[in-house]
């Protein structure tokens, strides 16, 4: 990015144009690189941007932009970290499934933080997306997998090795907690 250059922003509703800097650019490029790849190929990306007061210039409003996050989502606003993640966000609401999304600012020090939860089973079920092969990915996904065999059962979580390229597999089938009187 080349000197000072606009923000394109959709939905435009009285935000001022955002003068951004290579000193914003260049870091957001590499804190938020998957998500800018994501923007570029057409998908929904949250950006939360900080910036100095708006001022006029030449009969509209900009402003400076000083920090910016971004977060990639679904098209219906659920947050994912990733292509894999975004199908199977899709594929659940597709089918009327209740499931939760944990950010990553939320894993703290957990032995698992799964990339969702089925909430309409008698127990929560962890779901795992394994999308990366690099030796430390794959390390991190073997504890993870014991932990949930240990704490869930083998039959009690559900993984999806997409880095493999293995379709999507179905979902543990929902449980109709109202019928039961729960």
């Amino acid at each position: 990015m080349d000197g000072s250059a606009t923000l394109p922003i959709a939905g435009f509703h009285g935000i001022p144009y955002l003068n951004l800097d290579e000193n914003v650019w260049d870091p957001l490029e590499r804190r938020f690189a998957r998500e800018i790849d994501s923007w570029r190929a057409g998908n929904a990306v949250i950006a939360i941007v900080q910036t100095d007061p708006p001022k006029s210039s030449g009969g509209s409003m900009r402003a400076q932009v000083v920090d910016i996050a971004l977060m990639q989502t679904t098209r219906d606003w659920i947050p994912v970290d990733s292509g894999f993640e975004a199908l199977v966000a899709d594929k659940l609401v597709a089918e009327k499934r209740r499931f939760e999304k944990p950010l990553r600012f939320d894993a703290g020090e957990d032995a698992a933080f799964p990339d969702f939860w089925l909430r309409d089973r008698h127990t929560p079920a962890p779901l795992e997306v394994w999308g990366m092969n690099a030796p430390e990915y794959l390390a991190r996904k073997a504890e993870k997998g014991q932990h949930y065999d240990e704490t869930y059962g083998k039959d009690g979580w559900w993984a999806w090795n997409a880095s493999i390229g293995d379709p999507v597999p179905e979902f543990p089938p929902p449980i109709n907690l109202l019928r039961e009187g729960q």
